[in-house]
């Protein structure tokens, strides 16, 4: 909750300037991955308004709390689904 504030509070709904937002890293199975601001925030069409694409969720895990990376991650980064 706490890195979704911050967000927020410094985009106050504006994206022109997001040069103040980190750049958010993962470590996933050993590789460190790293999204952008500019792939957690969305622009509404014709306006200068935007939001971050996270939903905070209250879960916990016996591993810690629970991240969805969702489609900015898979926007960024190839995936393969291995149904067999």
């Amino acid at each position: 909750r706490g890195l979704v504030r911050h967000i927020e509070t410094h985009i106050q709904h504006k994206c022109d300037d997001v040069s103040g937002l980190p750049s958010l890293r993962f470590m996933l199975a050993g590789v460190q991955v790293e999204l952008p601001p500019e792939l957690y925030l969305v622009r509404k069409p014709n306006t200068l308004e935007c939001s971050h694409v996270f939903v905070v969720l209250d879960k916990a895990s016996p591993y810690g709390p629970v991240w969805v990376l969702g489609l900015p991650f898979l926007r960024a980064y190839y995936s393969v689904f291995n149904r067999a």
